[in-house]
């Protein structure tokens, strides 16, 4: 509950205002109301607002690669989880880049992306293979144009490739 007295900002108008804030996504409807007179019909404009998630958040957010040890043209997923600020999912359709360095002959491609809420809408996650050429070594890490790098998930960041 917000409150506000008439006059306020400009003496004698009659009308005030109030900001809300909402860390949470969801919807809040609103009612104005006197303890004289009850609820007001609602002019013209909005009587809800639907909060919706902020920016991606690095810190919030995080990545896993599902196995730390693949034989060579074999595929890997590597997953995001996408958060804001608040801990919120982020909207669908925020472009997650996964930057792969290769060492020790594991030839992958320098990057791969996925969009969140693929497959599952609303999720704030998404996921994309690949896979290595040759033997050798994959590191990973995710991010996203807005935020930066990622914070691991307690899964794997690294896969080595293993003859086939």
């Amino acid at each position: 509950t917000v409150s506000c007295m008439t006059g306020a900002p400009t003496s004698g108008s009659g009308a005030c205002s109030v900001q809300a804030t909402s860390e949470k996504v969801g919807d809040t409807s609103v009612v104005a109301s006197t303890a004289a007179s009850g609820d007001f019909t609602a002019a013209s404009g909005f009587t809800s607002t639907n909060w919706t998630p902020a920016a991606a958040n690095a810190g919030k957010s995080t990545y896993e690669v599902d196995l730390d040890s693949s034989m060579v043209g074999q595929n890997v997923t590597y997953s995001a989880l996408v958060k804001d600020e608040f801990e919120n999912l982020v909207a669908d359709g925020i472009k997650v880049t996964f930057t792969l360095s290769d060492t020790n002959g594991a030839v992958t491609p320098v990057t791969v992306s996925c969009m969140t809420g693929a497959p599952t809408s609303g999720s704030g996650a998404c996921s994309v293979q690949a896979t290595s050429e040759k033997v050798g070594d994959t590191s990973v890490v995710a991010s996203t144009a807005a935020s930066g790098d990622f914070t691991a998930a307690s899964g794997f960041t690294s896969t080595n490739w293993t003859p086939a």
